[in-house]
C-alpha cells in the first residue's frame, strides 16, 4: 500500500513529499540520461538520412536542407547540454525541447512547399504536445516524440505536393497528440510506481538483514565491517566477555558445498594458532540457518598493501621490525605443521594496541595447510592457489610440495614491496608473472628504491627470493634474525610510531582497511588447475 509521502500529484505525477521526489530524479537520471542519448543519435541519423530524401521531392529543396542541417545542429547541441544534467526531469526539459524543436522545423518544411499553409491549427498542437512532455515525457518514447515530425512532413509532401488539406493534417496532428499523451500517463505513472516498489523490496531485505544479524549464539552482532564474496562482516559483542570481536557470516550461497566445507577445515586448523602475531580466532560454528561462521580478533589498524598505497614506500627501520614479527607469526605456524601460503601485504596488518605501535597481525589464513613434504596421494586434487605477485616458484610448478621456504618466498617479497612500492614482478597475464618468477633474477630492492637502503637488507631480501627452496632460510625465525643483525638500517623510532598513528586516527577513512574484506576464494587471489588429467 503506498505510504502518503509516496504519494503522486495526477497531472504532474511528481511525488508529495520532496525529499523521495528529489531521491527519484537522481537515481533515474542515469537510466533517462542513456535514452536521452539514445534518441538524441537517432534522430540525428534519420534527419541526415531523410533530408537530402526530402529535398528532392519538395518544391523548396534549399529550405528542406537547411533545416535538416539546423535541426542535426541543434540536437547534437543537446547531446553536449545533457552531460551537465543533474536530475531526470532536467532530462525531460531537454527531449521536450528537442521535440518542439522537431515539430517546428518540420513546419518550416512544410510551409515553404506550399502544402500546409493553415498552421495555426498544427503549432497549437505543439504547445500541448510541450505541456504534455515538460509534465510526463517517459524515455522509452522519447524516439517517438523526437523524430514523428520529419516523417509526417515526407509523407505529406510525397502524397500531396499541391493540395492544402489543412483539415485532414490538422485531425491528425491532434490524434498523434492525443496517442502519446495518453502513452505518456501510462508509462511515466508507471515509472514511480516500480521505484517506490523497488525501495519497498530493498528495505524489507535490509529489515531482515538487520533482524538476522541481531544474534547469533552468544554474540550480538552491530556495525558491518565489511562484506566479500563469500560472506558478511559484522563487529560484534559476546554475551559475558568485553573483548572486541569480529563475525563473519559465511553464506551458503556463496560458494560449493566442498570449498565451504574446505573453508571450515582450513578455520579449525587456524584456530590452533595462538600467537600475538597472527589474528585471533575465538570460536566458529552454524547459525540456526545452517550458515558457517567464526569469531576472530577486531582488527582496528590498516594493512600494509593499503597503508603503502596511501603513503608511499616504508622506511626500512619500520620494515625490519614488522617483518620480524611475521617471521615470528610464521615461525610459530611452521612449528605446527601448517604453512600460510598467501603471504601477501593485504594479508598483514598493523596496529596500535595501548601504547604498542606497528603492531604486526598476519589474517587470512583461508589458505593454510597442513605441509607433509609432498604427499601423492593428495596429487590428484592439487590446484595452484595463492596471489601471483608474492608465489614462490615451487607454489607454481610443484604446488603439492610447499614448505616453510614457500612462505619465506613470499616474505621476501613483501619486503620488497614495502621498501620500493612496486611489485617484485609484474605483468599483463598471470603466465607471464608466473614466467618471471620461474625464471627472472629478483631486482635489487636498493636499486628501485627512492630511500637508501643497507645493503645487508638487500642481501637477506634476495636470499628469501631464492629461486630453489634450499637456497632460502631454513626457517622463518633464522630469517628473523638475519633482520635482527642489520645494522645500517635508518631508524624508526616510538615517537614517530607515535606520531604516524596520530595521524592515522584522523584519516582512517582516507586508508580504508580491507582487513575483513578477503576470504579464501575472494579477490586478488588466482585459483588454477592444476590437477592431473
Amino acid at each position: 500500500m503506498t505510504t502518503s509521502n509516496e504519494s503522486q500529484g495526477p497531472v504532474t505525477l511528481r511525488f508529495r513529499d520532496p525529499a523521495l521526489e528529489a531521491e527519484f530524479q537522481t537515481k533515474f537520471r542515469p537510466r533517462a540520461l542513456r535514452q536521452l542519448r539514445a534518441s538524441l543519435l537517432s534522430s540525428v541519423a534519420l534527419w541526415l538520412g531523410l533530408g537530402p530524401l526530402l529535398s528532392l521531392v519538395s518544391s523548396s529543396g534549399r529550405t528542406t536542407m537547411l533545416a535538416s542541417i539546423g535541426m542535426c545542429g541543434y540536437l547534437l547541441a543537446s547531446l553536449w547540454v545533457s552531460r551537465f544534467t543533474r536530475t531526470a526531469r532536467q532530462v525531460q526539459l531537454i527531449v521536450a525541447a528537442s521535440n518542439t524543436t522537431a515539430g517546428l522545423a518540420a513546419q518550416l518544411i512544410v510551409w515553404d512547399a506550399g502544402v500546409f499553409s493553415s498552421v495555426g491549427l498544427l503549432a497549437a498542437m505543439f504547445v500541448v504536445l510541450f505541456a504534455f512532455t515538460m509534465a510526463n515525457l517517459p524515455f522509452v518514447m522519447a524516439v517517438i516524440a523526437v523524430t514523428p515530425y520529419c516523417l509526417l512532413c515526407g509523407y505529406f509532401m510525397a502524397t500531396s505536393p499541391d493540395v492544402t488539406l489543412a483539415p485532414l493534417q490538422g485531425a491528425f496532428a491532434i490524434g498523434m497528440v492525443g496517442i502519446m499523451a495518453s502513452a505518456t500517463y501510462m508509462f511515466e505513472s508507471a515509472t514511480p510506481r516500480d521505484f517506490v516498489l523497488r525501495r519497498v523490496i530493498a528495505d524489507q531485505e535490509r529489515e531482515l538483514e538487520q533482524e538476522k544479524a541481531k544474534q547469533l549464539g552468544q554474540y550480538t552482532l552491530g556495525e558491518k565491517l565489511g562484506q566479500g564474496g563469500m560472506g558478511v562482516v559484522y563487529k560484534a559483542s559476546h554475551a559475558l566477555l568485553r573483548r572486541p570481536t569480529a563475525i563473519k557470516l559465511l553464506t551458503s550461497g556463496s560458494s560449493h558445498a566442498a570449498d565451504l566445507a574446505r573453508f571450515e577445515k582450513e578455520v579449525q586448523l587456524t584456530s590452533e594458532l595462538a600467537h600475538p602475531n597472527i589474528v585471533a580466532i575465538y570460536d566458529f560454528g552454524h547459525s540456526p540457518e545452517g550458515e558457517f561462521y567464526y569469531a576472530m580478533e577486531y582488527l582496528p589498524g590498516v594493512d600494509l598493501q593499503t597503508l603503502v598505497t596511501v603513503d608511499g614506500p616504508m622506511p626500512v627501520g619500520r620494515v625490519i621490525p614488522i617483518m620480524k614479527q611475521i617471521c615470528a607469526a610464521l615461525d610459530d605456524a611452521h612449528h605446527r605443521g601448517l604453512i600460510h601460503r598467501d603471504i601477501k601485504p593485504a594479508n598483514v596488518i598493523v596496529n596500535k594496541i595501548g601504547n604498542r605501535c606497528d603492531v604486526a597481525k598476519v589474517v587470512d589464513f583461508g589458505l593454510v595447510r597442513e605441509f607433509t613434504g609432498g604427499d601423492a596421494s593428495q596429487a590428484e586434487d592439487v590446484v595452484l592457489e595463492g596471489t601471483p605477485a608474492y608465489l614462490s616458484p615451487e607454489a607454481i610448478i610443484q604446488p603439492d610440495q610447499l614448505g616453510p621456504p614457500t612462505d619465506i618466498y613470499s616474505l621476501g617479497a613483501l619486503g620488497y614491496f614495502l621498501v620500493t612500492g612496486k611489485q617484485l614482478f609484474t605483468g599483463t597475464t598471470v603466465r607471464e608473472v608466473c614466467a618471471q618468477h620461474l625464471h627472472k633474477d629478483p631486482p635489487v630492492p636498493s636499486e628501485h628504491a627512492s630511500q637508501p637502503v643497507p645493503e645487508a637488507f638487500d642481501r637477506v631480501l634476495l636470499r628469501c627470493l631464492a629461486k630453489y627452496p634450499a637456497e632460502r632460510y631454513e626457517s622463518a625465525a633464522a630469517l628473523g634474525e638475519a633482520l635482527d643483525a642489520i645494522e645500517a638500517a635508518p631508524s624508526w623510532t616510538d615517537a614517530l610510531a607515535a606520531v604516524w598513528w596520530e595521524a592515522f586516527a584522523e584519516r582512517r577513512r582516507e586508508y580504508r582497511a580491507r582487513v575483513y574484506d578477503t576470504t579464501t576464494l575472494e579477490g586478488g587471489k588466482v585459483t588454477v588447475d592444476m590437477r592431473r588429467r
